[in-house]
């Protein structure tokens, strides 16, 4: 038998228990310096090779922290030249920022998430996410099967008796623990029926499970509805916070589970919400998909009889907001889908992702919008409106590659009901989300639509050219304009043409109601990043669901980050996509040399020229003179145009009365433009020396500290083709003119337009409840706890329309009132409104009617602060 030989002895190095490599093998506690010093390399190189594998950005930020936590920097590895620099944008060169902030540390954070998932392995953790991915399918199975039985218990305890009946010989007993608001329960006995989910036995009694099956644990309907009714007030009040107040309040140390078993009581809560709220809608004969959408506003859709008809009929506003992040990957496990009457389908937005042709194509990537608007193949009043980010090429409206919805788009008519949502999925602004709310528009609300958008100037050349749309917006008469916030700061000539101030039946009207819709939304915004789609469309439901009822009763009246620079470094992949850039301009360049030498052949033949001209033909000369004429006139007109819209700018800046956002907005584009007129300049410069005799040249300071037309000593020159201080425009008063009588036009047309609400307004209150107490007597006879939730409905209403009630009345009552007293005829219904004058709701509300009457006098009094408040800020500026 062969002798073993003893290994060689080596050094041992003690080691922590935390790291030993087999608990279960012998003198496990020790390791060999030679096998630590590799496990340390290998953990080095694996760190190495992850961080290589991250974008610029995410290696920056992850440098930065450790940095700023005491570490030396990675100097080894680069923070540039990733290939994976194209999928993310590089926020410094201009990504935009969501007013909620927190993308640097979503970036970080997923990013962490991301290494701990690799170092986890990813067989071990997809095994994981299946096995959770069918348990909830298999939970929300269990709930969707008993949501029928769960929603008639839920109706019969809310309006019925709450007594406890006597236990029968055939009735299951089982316990769960009781949580509420301010008592708790530790085993409370619940009696169950036999082929009875244990849910109803439990909702009879006030109460709802955390599991559909065997619940062991439940929770109080009235401390779900006061979270409901929290959450619909106060968005950023998330499910954690709420089991947190909960645990304080009965002493008990707060655990995750706790967390995720008020999450899916809450989620059948609301879930029970919706089937009764579909229910009753069903009931009064208004469960279309469509109906919210077209009966939203009884002051835009309600029409009548014998009214002044409106043009446009109704104001919307488009807009998109790039809060709603959602990061991508989370909570793939649910793969519920929301159903919701807010939200267009992915799929109906896809259906325009090739209606837009990039006619900005030829634009370099590195090079701003104003370099190219000669070339820009649009009208030419519009082409200084193409610097906007939502009307650039859609080709540059990227986004960070953690999020995969990058935001919604919306609609929202002029009183701010929610029209229609989309969300923008791995993408900036593109041009298919209003396209695809518009067509929404179209099949609602059906012709002579007016739209306020942003940069709703070059969006009606997309709609125009649109092969889906552009038929249908036509025969529509749909109108676009820009609001008036962003109006200002667009072209002068945009303005005549797209600003609702110079277009007829737009009123008075800002159309900027989706900046006050998103001021609110944004609250939510935080409490939905790391949601499953489910749960991202559920809350923005909810909260544009409190919104709107919030505007039926009138009462509308960011995490910092530091941005980390990365080192400059060679970029092989950007470089030789610069390459093949060049090269394909440098073959369309020959290729378009070839066809105008043709072209030069064909003319020749044309006009019978035997002889080609020479540089020293009398011809040629004559003709360059010609040219050159020419070229230095239209140079001159455009730097005419737009130093005078500077002016004309600069003007509305420093008029008295304009708010502090909005100079700030006009000012920045006044600097933008200065681009383009610098542009403007060095060409009129350069063809200056050419004419016969020279023109004079300019410098910057000669044009950038003109204050007054009058000022402008090229308007004066020689070579003008027309004396522009003869014009009337040049004159301030007459603007001014001018400006005063577009503006007392808008406001007839307002008065006309609010002359028509009112009554429409007034009419819808009396059908409403006539409506809602014929139906609560038909089911009556039917179902009597359906006939008590919509009489439930009809008191709301009765309690929000008396105030409306009064303040109509107040209108109505003011001497100079111009429209028609009373309620009116819906068109269509063909007999007048009977309803109840609302005067006196119950007994139990006689000190609200009491104030009512002072509505009138609260409305002069904030109209006179806002006043005063205006003042000041004028005072304040100036």
């Amino acid at each position: 038998m062969k002798r073993r030989t003893k290994p060689r002895t080596q050094t041992k190095l003690k080691v922590p228990l935390g790291i030993r490599t087999n608990s279960n093998a012998r003198c496990s506690q020790f390791k060999s310096a030679a096998t630590v010093e590799w496990e340390v390399q290998d953990g080095l190189r694996r760190q190495r090779n992850f961080l290589m594998s991250l974008p610029t950005q995410t290696r920056g930020a992850l440098s930065g922290i450790a940095t700023s936590s005491g570490a030396s920097p990675d100097d080894d590895i680069g923070l540039s030249g990733s290939t994976y620099d194209v999928d993310l944008v590089d926020m410094a060169d201009g990504q935009e920022i969501s007013h909620e902030g927190g993308e640097f540390s979503d970036a970080v954070k997923c990013t962490l998430e991301f290494a701990a998932q690799s170092k986890r392995g990813s067989r071990r953790h997809g095994k994981g996410a299946q096995e959770r991915r069918q348990r909830l399918k298999m939970m929300y199975a269990h709930w969707d099967s008993q949501m029928e039985r769960l929603v008639d218990t839920y109706l019969e305890w809310k309006h019925g008796s709450r007594d406890l009946a006597p236990m029968e010989e055939d009735e299951h007993e089982f316990h769960v623990s009781v949580i509420g608001t301010f008592e708790r329960n530790i085993c409370l006995a619940i009696h169950q029926r036999i082929e009875e989910p244990a849910n109803v036995a439990l909702i009879r009694r006030g109460l709802l499970g955390c599991s559909p099956v065997e619940p062991s644990v439940a929770i109080e309907l009235r401390t779900l509805e006061l979270y409901h009714r929290l959450r619909c007030r106060h968005p950023q009040l998330s499910i954690q916070a709420m089991t947190r107040a909960l645990c304080d309040i009965h002493d008990v140390n707060y655990r995750t589970c706790y967390r995720d078993q008020f999450s899916i009581a809450f989620d059948a809560y609301l879930c029970i919400l919706r089937r009764i709220h579909s229910k009753v809608n069903q009931a009064l004969g208004r469960g279309t998909k469509d109906w919210r959408a077209q009966n939203m506003c009884p002051c835009c859709t309600y029409e009548l009889e014998d009214e002044i008809p409106l043009s446009p009929k109704i104001l919307v506003s488009h807009d998109g907001n790039n809060s709603s992040k959602r990061v991508a990957g989370v909570g793939s496990a649910d793969e519920r889908q929301f159903h919701s009457s807010y939200f267009l389908s992915r799929e109906q937005v896809d259906r325009f992702k090739d209606e837009v042709q990039h006619r900005q194509s030829n634009h370099d990537v590195d090079q701003p919008y104003e370099d190219d608007e000669h070339k820009a193949e649009t009208d030419e009043n519009l082409a200084s409106c193409l610097r906007w980010k939502s009307s650039g090429p859609d080709h540059k409206k990227t986004a960070l590659d953690i999020y995969e919805t990058t935001g919604i788009f919306a609609s929202a008519c002029r009183h701010g009901f929610i029209i229609k949502v989309c969300e923008m999925v791995r993408s900036g602004e593109l041009a298919k989300y209003p396209l695809a709310i518009t067509d929404a528009l179209l099949d609602l609300y059906g012709q002579d639509i007016g739209v306020g958008y942003d940069v709703g100037c070059t969006f009606s050349k997309i709609v125009q050219d649109s092969p889906l749309l552009g038929t249908k917006a036509h025969d529509a008469r749909i109108t676009f304009c820009v609001n008036a916030f962003h109006g200002y700061a667009h072209n002068r000539l945009c303005q005549v043409q797209h600003h609702p101030m110079y277009l007829n039946g737009f009123g008075l009207e800002d159309l900027k109601t989706m900046e006050r819709v998103f001021s609110a939304s944004n609250a939510v915004s935080r409490t939905i990043r790391y949601a499953t789609q489910y749960h991202w469309t559920q809350a923005l439901n909810l909260h544009f669901q409190q919104w709107d009822d919030d505007n039926r009763k009138w009462e509308r009246t960011s995490d910092a980050f530091k941005h980390v620079s990365s080192a400059d470094g060679i970029n092989y992949t950007k470089d030789a996509r610069q390459t093949l850039h060049l090269e394909a301009r440098r073959r369309a360049a020959l290729d378009g040399l070839i066809v105008r030498m043709r072209t030069v052949e064909d003319l020749e033949q044309a006009l019978g020229i035997r002889e080609r001209w020479t540089q020293d033909s009398s011809e040629y000369q004559s003709a360059l003179e010609r040219m050159q004429t020419h070229n230095f006139r239209c140079a001159l007109d455009r730097l005419q145009q737009l130093v005078v819209q500077r002016l004309l700018e600069l003007a509305k800046a420093n008029m008295a009365g304009t708010g502090y956002k909005l100079r700030v907005h006009i000012g920045k584009a006044i600097k933008a433009r200065s681009k383009a007129i610098t542009s403007a300049l060095n060409e009129y410069n350069d063809l200056a020396p050419l004419m016969t005799p020279p023109a004079p040249c300019l410098e910057w300071n000669d044009i950038v500290h003109y204050g007054l037309l009058s000022e402008f000593e090229l308007l004066k020159h020689s070579h003008s083709q027309q004396d522009i201080l003869c014009k009337p425009w040049t004159v301030p008063g007459n603007r001014e003119v001018a400006a005063k009588y577009f503006k007392l036009k808008r406001a007839y047309e307002e008065l006309q337009r609010l002359n028509v609400e009112i009554r429409r307004l007034r009419t819808f209150i009396y059908d409403e409840d006539t409506f809602l107490a014929a139906h609560v007597e038909r089911l009556g006879l039917i179902d009597s706890t359906l006939a008590r939730e919509v009489e439930e409905l009809r008191m709301r209403r009765r309690h929000i329309n008396s105030v409306h009630i009064a303040r109509l009345d107040a209108i109505e009552a003011i001497p100079g009132f111009s429209g028609s007293p009373g309620h009116g005829i819906r068109q269509g219904s063909g007999t007048p409104s009977t309803g109840v004058i609302l005067t006196h709701v119950d007994a139990a509300h006689e000190d609200e009617d009491e104030e009512l009457d002072d509505i009138a006098a609260d409305d002069a009094w904030n109209e006179d602060m806002t006043h005063l408040a205006d003042v000041l800020e004028g005072i304040a500026l100036d």
